[in-house]
């Protein structure tokens, strides 16, 4: 009984979202769609956000030398001698 019961408040659901679907046109059932999907892939996106902060982070500090408080980028590396800045 409590399967039968289940299954008919399943198809009941099923019916009336069909209904609202009927009701609200195909341009709303679009874009209610769409924002159905956007709130599924934001935990994902956020995830992969996080991720690509860290990567970000520990690239930062690996490509940076620190004299104690002082960050020095290896980028800057020393200047040739034929260089003068003025």
């Amino acid at each position: 009984m409590m399967v039968e019961t289940v299954l008919a408040g399943v198809g009941f659901v099923a019916c009336l979202v069909m209904l609202l679907g009927m009701a609200l046109g195909p341009r709303r059932v679009a874009r209610a769609r769409a924002a159905w999907r956007h709130l599924q892939q934001w935990p994902r996106r956020r995830r992969s956000a996080r991720e690509a902060t860290k990567r970000a982070i520990e690239s930062a500090r690996r490509a940076v030398r620190r004299d104690g408080n002082v960050y020095r980028p290896r980028s800057f590396g020393e200047r040739p001698p034929d260089d003068k800045l003025h």
